[in-house]
């Protein structure tokens, strides 16, 4: 028995949206709510240690530059693996595929969409989440080549250590969680592959 492919879903994948939907869709992977808290709660975790090492040391700005260095090119790296990935999900596009991504509905923020539109998105918000983060370093390295390293914004060590902190868990926490969420690129991809197949 064949199933119908409903218009409306249809109609929902072609709603206009803007680059600064998908922005606040893909932060939105930064929230600790719904299935998301798992993977934040890690992510909190993860960032906490080397933001104690460096908040505390004396080298905290040469420490945060190769740290930030080095985040770029990981994040560079996977960024070409999820568009490489969503290349290959749109040569696997066939007419059979198509019609039972279409037919396939899922439940996403509490509206029905198509499994084509889950996958879309969840590509689309993975790479947005990333080059967010390709540009956060990249502003963030400028930044950091042109300051001292010994440059202090206060001159009491414990402010300086605890703002310094704050600045670096917030950036590891957010890399981390683009690190994290490929997870969700892979899970996709195999989905796609049992698509294919099916």
């Amino acid at each position: 028995m064949k199933r119908e492919i409903r218009t409306d879903i249809i109609e929902k994948m072609f709603t206009v949206s803007s680059s600064n939907a998908f922005i606040i869709s893909s932060l939105r992977l930064l929230l600790p709510i719904g299935k998301e808290r798992f993977k934040c709660c890690i992510a909190g975790v993860l960032s906490l240690f080397p933001t104690i090492i460096m908040a505390i040391s004396y080298d905290t700005i040469p420490l945060f530059l190769d740290s930030v260095q080095t985040s770029l090119e990981i994040i560079l790296a996977l960024f070409g693996i999820v568009f490489t990935g969503y290349a290959l999900f749109q040569a696997l596009i066939g007419k059979e595929m198509l019609i039972r991504m279409l037919q396939s509905i899922t439940c996403k923020g509490g509206k029905e969409i198509s499994k084509l539109q889950e996958s879309n998105e969840l590509f689309a918000e993975t790479m947005m989440l990333q080059f967010l983060c390709i540009i956060g370093s990249f502003l963030l390295l400028v930044l950091l080549k042109c300051v001292p390293q010994d440059w202090c914004l206060f001159g009491n060590k414990t402010q300086n250590d605890f703002f310094a902190g704050v600045g670096i868990f917030i950036y590891f926490y957010v890399i981390f969680n683009a690190v994290i969420e490929i997870k969700s690129f892979v899970f996709n991809m195999i989905e796609l592959f049992n698509f294919h197949a099916g």
